[in-house]
């Protein structure tokens, strides 16, 4: 029996679907080691990295001093070498500057940057008794953050003298053999937090004119999500994002990307890029260094990226996992005979808030990805996702509780339905029709089978005058989609529902395991519901197309066993309203049924 064209291409399109269906949800979601947790690394050592260019090495030379070490010593300028070293640590105690509050930074007095970032807003992992709950902490000192890299300048400032100290300021000072001076200074203010602001200073008392070249920042390094169950050896979760001078969004390097690269032999570098922030992330958290007014500059001038290995401790044992590093090129400078030149960098610690974020300025907020629908970025995307976010967040403060999101969800999946209601009733309707017409349309199938072109014609006919539209049941999912896609987005990138808990589901945002087993009952009832649905839709008679649903059902279930449980939770109550919704029309339908009208 030969199939018409229309047939062939809803068949067609649905295979395409189930086929693209896994590697788009890839691509939006790539799988985490474990659940929930946020970065940790390893506890902070006593001592802290030094920015390259230590004020004593203890011990007699060379061979006392640790790995990638820099003599005390050298004269003013040398051959430069490689900013991409991991940072040696000074023997001075950190100085902890306080941010009103919302982040306490570790700064290193001898000129290594900052060394521990901690959130105590935050709670690391999921702990029901406040107590016992760790901050979260964006740390990983052999890669500091907002530290003046010197390796690639030639410079050699000698030790570090401390100007000044406050519980929100630090200020230090370093000079060459030659005279010329290095002033820092770390900020944080209260007004604005998660923000550290890092100005330096060069003055240059000689009668000749140098020249300044070769100077990054660090943007410090983002470990991978470490629990109380070891993620697998090797394991990745964080990425860097780019602002371009020229572009309207952010270019975004995949640990993956920058893995490819390194096993070819080959650096990330970007110099000769300009860029006006630059941040590595995670799923919830951001270490970013955005670019500040200068004297001659307002962008960085390039970018390095690196992938790192780092030795955590997961569950007491300690996992090698890879993390992403970044630093900011700054553009060279000539300073003038008894000059000085500085600048200004605003340095992110902070959780990936959308409304935080767009306070920053600069478009940073666009590495929550609100726009995100597959792989576009439309405008109405991004503003159907905050509008979802708003939502979510009235009403589950509205309700209050622990279970406050989840309910927000039920709530939202019930006023979807509403607004679909119409469109659905259309569409079970026509299905209801197209069961009714089987006969006629078998009974054209036999005396037109010869003529593909005939019987297609007679077939649209057919379905004209019985009111009957063969991709009516495909309407109401289409339409849904980017309802669907927008919490997704929601579900898997928004930080107020990180934690945040439902019935058995510790966390909305992750999958709904229990007892730290990978058993999810709202994706297996998911595929209950999605089976029920199916047998209770009208049939077209054709048995292959009753195989394909039944096999969507189960397929439905793998698909949806690694997504947020608040997505699953959304997509069940959703089956379970479209289940109520068909009885509903059913008895409806049988008290005006339409009669069918003979072609």
């Amino acid at each position: 029996m030969k199939h018409d064209k229309v047939t062939i291409i809803g068949v067609a399109l649905c295979v395409i679907l189930l086929l693209a269906w896994g590697p788009i949800m890839g691509y939006l979601a790539p799988r985490r080691p474990a659940p929930a947790p946020e970065p940790q690394a390893a506890p902070a050592p006593a001592t802290t990295p030094t920015a390259g260019t230590p004020a004593a090495a203890p011990g007699p030379g060379p061979a006392a001093e640790p790995a990638g070490a820099i003599p005390d010593t050298p004269p003013a300028r040398e051959r430069p070498a490689s900013a991409r070293e991991p940072w040696t640590r000074s023997d001075q105690a950190p100085v902890t500057l306080a941010g009103g509050g919302a982040l306490a930074a570790e700064v290193d007095p001898a000129g290594g940057g900052i060394s521990r970032l901690v959130l105590p807003h935050y709670a690391r992992d999921v702990v029901r008794d406040p107590a016992l709950r760790e901050p979260v902490t964006l740390s990983c000192p052999e890669y500091p953050f907002l530290a003046l890299n010197l390796r690639a300048s030639g410079l050699r400032l000698g030790p570090a003298t401390v100007v000044e100290t406050t519980p929100d300021t630090l200020e230090i000072r370093r000079q060459t053999d030659t005279g010329l001076s290095l002033s820092e200074r770390w900020e944080t203010v209260a007004a604005t937090p998660y923000q550290v602001r890092y100005t330096a200073r060069f003055r240059n008392p000689t009668t000749e004119t140098t020249r300044l070249e070769g100077l990054a920042i660090e943007a410090g390094a983002m470990p991978p999500n470490v629990s109380s169950r070891p993620a697998a050896s090797r394991s990745v979760n964080s990425t860097v994002a780019i602002a371009g001078a020229d572009q309207q969004r952010p270019k975004a390097y995949t640990a993956k990307q920058i893995a490819k690269l390194a096993r070819k032999g080959r650096e990330h570098d970007m110099e000769g890029h300009p860029a006006k922030w630059i941040a590595v992330q995670s799923q919830y958290f951001m270490l970013a260094v955005v670019a500040g007014t200068m004297a001659d500059e307002t962008v960085f001038a390039g970018t390095q990226i690196d992938l790192r290995t780092l030795s955590l401790d997961a569950g007491g044992k300690a996992v090698p996992q890879l993390c992403c590093q970044a630093r900011a090129l700054l553009a060279p400078r000539s300073l003038a005979p008894d000059s000085d030149t500085a600048f200004t960098i605003t340095g992110l610690a902070t959780p990936k808030d959308y409304g935080l974020l767009r306070q920053v300025g600069g478009r940073i907020e666009t590495v929550v990805g609100m726009d995100s629908f597959m792989f576009w970025n439309p405008a109405w995307m991004g503003v159907l996702t905050r509008w979802l976010l708003d939502i979510l967040i009235w009403l589950s403060r509205a309700f209050g509780g622990s279970w406050g999101y989840g309910m927000a969800i039920i709530v939202i999946t019930f006023v979807v339905k509403i607004l679909f209601w119409p469109l659905t009733h259309y569409s079970t309707t026509s299905m209801r029709r197209m069961q009714a017409l089987q006969p006629q349309l078998k009974e054209l199938r036999e005396k037109y089978k010869d003529d593909p072109q005939k019987l297609y014609r007679k077939q649209a006919e057919l379905f004209k005058e019985n009111h009957v539209n063969q991709f009516g049941g495909c309407l109401p999912i289409l339409l849904q989609l980017p309802v669907f896609f927008a919490l997704f987005v929601t579900f898997r990138g928004a930080i107020e529902l990180r934690h945040a808990s439902f019935l058995w589901s510790a966390d909305l945002s992750q999958p709904d395991d229990i007892l730290g087993l990978p058993i999810r009952p709202l994706a297996i009832l998911m595929g209950a519901t999605m089976y029920l649905q199916q047998r209770l839709t009208p049939s077209t008679g054709d048995p292959q197309q009753q195989r394909m649903m039944n096999f969507m059902s189960i397929f439905f279930i793998f698909l949806f066993y690694g997504m947020p449980s608040g997505l699953t939770l959304y997509w069940t109550v959703s089956q379970i309203l479209s289940i109520l919704q068909m009885l509903a029309t059913e008895a409806l339908h049988r008290r005006s049924a339409r009669p069918v009208t003979a072609a």
